[in-house]
């Protein structure tokens, strides 16, 4: 079904990504009994309860109004988001005069009603941060993890659902926007937005770009540690306006704003770090506002200290001039006695340091002396190179700790290189380096879990061929992560051995790369043998940018091609793509789930694409 054209159209025809379903009014007046019980008015019209045929409960957005063109373009934007904070679209109804959608239930109401009610319930500090953390994740897969650019235009506390375990998902996408080109300026005329809420800047020039929602963001923030409304109807003084100005005198001048309920010594500098956040969110300078990803980072590492109760005040600042000691490896229990624990090897020239250092005692403890059954198998050929799953933050964080076979054998100057490369590389298709063990002659990283496993892993061995879709979006990932290796560092760094046992994905599919980029196979000359393809001087080529591009014309055929049970000697699997791409061939050998997916002016450009990257165009 396409609905919209031109820039407010996706890139995707708009596919579901929930099985959405289509109701007709009869079963809508069914499922509500015939509107019964109301849970909210809005300017769109009125939300009721319904109960499916399952038993599932569910809410009935009615358009009272019939404004198709809203309707449409809200429902466009909602069906292409698929992310657990963001309330999930079930089905819809399109007859004359009863345009509804039909969504998830959430059990708690919205935010704004959960902060000022009559009757305030009590909700601490860690559940306010883990509410604004869940926000700025959504708003950072809508951002930036997409691959049509989804602008929200209207993030405040009551587009902020709570369910029962006051667990964050963000609705309403009625004033949304889908970006196809983050990079061209979007300008309106017709600015709409929540007072108190909007960004002032796009109420002045109508320039619509992902700070807008930062901006808003920003002001829920506030009101998160104020539990003060932003907009109000009573006559009192704007609490954005003159939070703001207390904080230009500095952050310790808002601390007579913090809700009384969690202003006590023990949070102050927690509460510090969130205002001074808060405060660079609504820059008036766009361009001085952090990305969304930014901003998720930073109240993750707030969650984590708040968490561990850490009162270290250099922690919070945004440049972040030091880290509290990691928190404790807690999959079974550590020793009762607890040494000094020495300060993190890798410093910036800021004297940052970049990422925890941990005892031999707490990564034995944290895999139950590397028990094989704790042990994650990511690349399937490699039997040396050894991973298990452990926790931190007291066990709600998953980490993965490797022990990687290159640097197990004394070579610990090489090994210390790698840690000081890995732990500044930040960016959202790198999979982040958490710490490291060096002790013992014993030595480990620590990164961030993967939920879903390896690229290769769901190409060859799961019985659920990923859609086309995915592996488009897992590809643009992956380039995305390459290109900041070649581009985005001071130094440009290659990656050298990618393939689909390198891509890992996140818990919402997001790409990721790991290995590659450490010393020993990128800057220094040596040479490799080449992943795929046997180069034309023989085994051994010096390792360039041109080299890692090679690598992804051949993951993109092997993307392209790959099927379940069937794993093909990577060098035969490229040159065969190329003799049916010549032929004009490729059809017959993509997974045949594909076929309905794929039309050949896809396919083409694809091809095209690979082609052209491993150099044969």
């Amino acid at each position: 079904m396409e609905l919209k054209q031109g820039g407010d159209r996706s890139k995707w025809i708009a596919n579901s990504n929930h099985n959405i379903q289509c109701f007709t009014e009869g079963e809508i007046e069914r499922m509500t009994s015939n509107y019964k019980t109301i849970l909210g008015r809005g300017a769109f019209g009125e939300v009721y309860r319904g109960v499916l045929e399952n038993s599932s409960v569910v809410a009935v957005k009615k358009f009272v109004h019939n404004v198709k063109e809203n309707f449409d373009q809200e429902l466009t934007v909602h069906r292409e988001i698929n992310h657990k904070n963001v309330v999930r679209l079930i089905g819809y109804c399109v007859e004359e005069n009863a345009l509804m959608m039909v969504t998830e239930y959430i059990a708690n109401g919205n935010l704004n009603g959960i902060l000022h009610s009559n009757d305030r319930i009590p909700i601490s500090l860690e559940t306010r941060l883990r509410i604004a953390t869940e926000c700025a994740e959504a708003l950072a897969y809508m951002h930036s993890y997409m691959y049509t650019q989804v602008i929200h235009g209207d993030i405040k506390p009551a587009n902020i659902l709570l369910d029962g375990s006051l667990k964050a998902k963000i609705s309403d996408f009625g004033i949304s926007r889908l970006v196809n080109d983050p990079d061209r300026t979007l300008f309106t005329s017709h600015v709409m937005g929540s007072i108190g809420y909007m960004d002032p800047l796009f109420a002045r020039d109508g320039r619509l770009t992902a700070k807008s929602d930062v901006y808003s963001f920003g002001v829920v923030m506030v009101e998160l540690i104020t539990r003060r409304r932003a907009a109000t109807s009573s006559g009192e003084a704007n609490i954005v306006v003159a939070f703001t100005n207390a904080l230009a005198n500095g952050v310790r001048g808002v601390r007579e704003f913090f809700d009384a309920e969690i202003a006590s010594q023990r949070n102050m500098k927690i509460l510090e770090g969130i205002a001074k956040l808060a405060g660079q969110c609504m820059r008036m300078e766009r361009d001085r506002r952090p990305e969304i990803i930014d901003v998720v980072e930073r109240l993750r590492t707030l969650g984590r200290a708040s968490h561990q109760g850490q009162q270290r005040a250099d922690l919070f600042s945004w440049a972040r001039k030091s880290k509290p000691p990691p928190p404790a490896l807690v999959t079974t229990p550590l020793p009762a006695r607890v040494r000094t624990r020495p300060p993190p090897l890798v410093m910036t020239s800021r004297s940052d340091p970049l990422c925890w250092l941990f005892s031999l005692e707490e990564m034995m403890a944290a895999t139950r002396n590397f028990d094989e059954s704790l042990r994650i198998l990511v690349n399937p050929d490699d039997y040396n190179n050894r991973v298990y799953c452990g926790g931190i933050d007291g066990g709600a964080t998953k980490v993965a700790i490797t022990r990687p076979r290159y640097y197990s054998h004394g070579n610990g100057r090489e090994f210390r290189s790698v840690i000081e490369t890995r732990s500044k590389l930040k960016h959202c298709h790198i999979v982040p380096l958490i710490g490291y063990c060096d002790e013992s002659s014993r030595m480990i990283l620590v990164y961030d879990f993967m939920a879903r496993g390896s690229l290769h892993h769901h190409l060859y061995m799961t019985q659920k061929p990923l859609t086309w879709k995915q592996r488009l979006e897992i590809c643009i990932g992956a380039a995305r992560g390459l290109h900041y290796l070649h581009r985005g560092t001071e130094q440009a760094i290659i990656h050298g051995s990618l393939d689909s046992t390198k891509i890992l994905l996140d818990e919402n599919w997001v790409a990721k790369i790991i290995d590659g980029g450490l010393p020993g196979n990128a800057r220094d000359g040596r040479t490799l043998r080449f992943s795929f393809l046997e180069p034309k001087n023989k085994h051994t080529y010096r390792l360039t940018e041109e080299s890692d591009v090679h690598d992804f014309g051949a993951l993109l055929f092997e993307v392209l091609l790959a099927k379940v049970d069937r794993i093909l000697p990577k060098k035969y699997m490229l040159k065969r793509a190329l003799r049916y791409k010549k032929e004009r061939r490729l059809d017959e050998l993509f997974e045949p789930a594909l076929e309905e997916e794929i039309n050949l002016q896809s396919l083409d450009m694809f091809a095209e694409t690979a082609a052209r990257c491993v150099g044969v165009c």
